[in-house]
């Protein structure tokens, strides 16, 4: 199917980017139009005008400031890039196992991951990532800038706390103490490469060996990335032997509002839940030693 007319505009700086979105009402910015495109070939969404941010290249920064900076990724920074950089793979691994995890080489060349988090895509990869990460979601208008914790960010499905008119400049996560790993686990849909579900995890040891941070979040089984928090709060102060997390990881699913579709029933997304947070910690853990 073809989409509908529509007029294509590609700013090169982020003012003029701001501007037009703020002057041309139903306009969409597209930052990979890995779903965007999608939609409208498929006549669910009809814009009028298409604001393509690839010719900002201040949005594609990736990497530390200095030694004692947070980690820096550009808003059209791609799913590539975040792979392959060493720098996520160091201080986020969970990231680059997300980003390497969808779809195919095509996809994670064009998608990026201002684009992925924006749409909120109930079975978004990377956004499970950047929860557990502590992240922090930088946006900005023609009127102000401001920054939204990851943990707030997604408010439902294809939906989340930005105003109109708002674009994702970059996203921040600080570098975690030593002793720390991270982890993604995921089953695929084997036909839109989505997670049916994905579970990021992140584990920080004490000196004594015992977990002193444990954050958990799971996509594709709930409406919009959730914590695990009865898991965390489990094993927080725990040891992190295998008979604990598979006590810990028993509860994964409490207090979570399953999705039932097509594609899985709601008792099969609890099994995956279960079965792949366990995976998840225990990777982190390994990594963390």
């Amino acid at each position: 199917m073809v989409s509908q007319p529509f007029e294509y505009i590609a700013p090169t700086t982020l003012v003029e980017a701001m501007t037009l979105l703020q002057e041309r009402p139903g306009a969409r910015l597209i930052a990979g139009g890995q779903d965007l495109l999608l939609r409208m070939k498929q006549r669910r969404i009809a814009p009028k005008v298409l604001i393509d941010l690839r010719e900002l290249s201040s949005l594609r920064t990736l990497g530390r400031r200095s030694a004692q900076s947070d980690v820096h990724v550009g808003a059209m920074v791609t799913c590539m890039e975040l792979r392959n950089d060493p720098v996520i793979q160091n201080a986020g691994p969970a990231l680059a196992e997300a980003a390497r995890s969808m779809g195919d080489v095509h996809v994670q060349n064009r998608a990026t991951i201002g684009g992925h988090l924006a749409t909120a895509n109930p079975a978004a990869d990377l956004a499970a990532a950047v929860v557990v990460l502590g992240a922090s979601i930088h946006v900005a208008s023609t009127y102000r800038e401001r920054v939204i914790s990851a943990a707030d960010f997604f408010t439902g499905p294809f939906d989340t706390s930005m105003e109109e008119n708002e674009i994702i400049t970059e996203i921040t996560f600080p570098v975690a103490p030593p002793r720390t790993g991270g982890a993604y686990e995921k089953v695929k849909n084997p036909a839109s490469g989505h997670p049916i579900c994905g579970v990021a995890a992140l584990v920080t040891l004490s000196p004594a060996g015992r977990i002193g941070i444990c954050r958990v979040a799971v996509t594709g089984v709930t409406s919009y990335p959730a914590r695990l928090r009865v898991v965390e709060a489990t094993l927080e102060g725990a040891e992190p032997s295998a008979a604990t997390v598979r006590a810990a990881t028993s509860h994964a699913t409490k207090d979570l509002t399953l999705i039932s579709d097509r594609v899985a029933s709601s008792a099969f997304r609890a099994h995956l839940t279960t079965v792949l947070t366990e995976r998840a910690i225990h990777r982190a853990v390994s990594r963390a030693v």
